[in-house]
């Protein structure tokens, strides 16, 4: 084991040893709230096309998602230092969170786009 039992508690329990995270190295990019809270409806409209085009992107690229080679969001992330494209699907990785924000985020997007074509 690399982080052997350290402590015995008055419980007879083992605590295993010193362990600690540093959120912001496992939560990168602008939009890091996208992963710990459902964002405001209304905040998103308010952002524009290009925004909320990398905020959702950027949910995908925390886990290694593999972008269309040569495509904007390849090369974008590509460009961030924390970026690993490793995964095609990350399906499986998201959080209900995420979900919920990847839908919203879209469905702005979509908006966006048709009240841009009139």
């Amino acid at each position: 084991m690399e982080n052997p039992p350290v402590q015995m508690s008055s419980d007879g329990e083992f605590e295993l040893g010193l362990f600690s995270v540093n959120l912001e190295e496992h939560n990168y990019g602008y939009y890091i709230q996208t992963k710990f809270e459902i964002l405001d409806y209304n905040h998103l409209k308010s952002m524009s096309l290009g925004e909320l085009i990398i905020m959702r992107n950027e949910i995908y690229a925390r886990y290694g998602y593999i972008f269309r080679k040569n495509g904007a969001m390849a090369l974008y992330f590509e460009n961030q230092e924390w970026y690993k494209g490793v995964y095609k699907n990350i399906d499986s990785f998201l959080t209900a969170i995420e979900k919920r924000n990847l839908l919203n985020i879209q469905k702005i997007e979509k908006e966006k786009i048709k009240s841009n074509e009139k």
